[in-house]
């Protein structure tokens, strides 16, 4: 692996900060140098809170990823999202997306919504293994909870015969496995339920 492959996927994440710093250098140079005409009058754009916010948190970002990695994931994920609901901009323009479903309309930052697209194919392989890890404990889970219930069953049918008496007394000898033990008390208790005088 050459020199420059390994520092891409060392620091991969940091890939998009890097093109919103060339992005932001490049509004603070167009809205500082260039001049907008309006009736035949030259005005100075200028910066809009957003601007000033996407600016400030893009130097935190960059800050905490160079000397307080530990914090990074956590501001970047407040970073995104802001930039997703178009709280922060990085041009001297407006680019906002809108999601229509019937009358429910739902606008988004176009820059934001790159960015979250960005950092879910950098991390691809994470993620991928994050949803399929999900899904295999709940299948796993599942497939405890059978189990369990399978066995209770089986020393149930094995413990079915006994009478309570010699049930309370296998548990008090402590000669049953936990999942006996289990099976004799619900056997039990189900005796106590039907007839209370057992």
């Amino acid at each position: 692996m050459t020199p420059i492959a390994a520092a891409l996927k060392k620091h991969k994440n940091f890939i998009p900060i890097i093109f919103l710093l060339i992005l932001s250098i490049n509004t603070l140079i167009n809205l500082i140098t260039l001049e907008e005409a309006i009736d035949g009058v030259s005005y100075h754009r200028h910066f809009s809170i957003k601007n000033y916010l996407a600016f400030a948190l893009l130097a935190i970002l960059t800050v905490t990823y160079c000397y307080k990695r530990v914090w990074f994931k956590n501001l970047l994920a407040v970073f995104l999202l802001l930039s997703l609901a178009n709280l922060i901009n990085f041009t001297s323009g407006e680019y906002t997306g809108d999601l229509s479903f019937n009358s429910l309309s739902i606008g988004f930052g176009e820059i934001g919504f790159l960015l979250i697209l960005s950092y879910f194919f950098i991390n691809y392989k994470k993620v991928k293994a994050y949803i399929f890890s999900s899904v295999t404990i709940e299948k796993t889970a599942i497939e405890e909870e059978f189990y369990y219930n399978e066995e209770l069953e089986k020393f149930k049918k094995n413990l079915g015969h006994y009478s309570n008496q010699e049930l309370e007394g296998l548990i008090y000898a402590n000669k049953l496995v936990p999942h006996a033990v289990i099976a004799a008390k619900q056997i039990i208790e189900e005796r106590q339920s039907v007839d209370p005088q057992l």
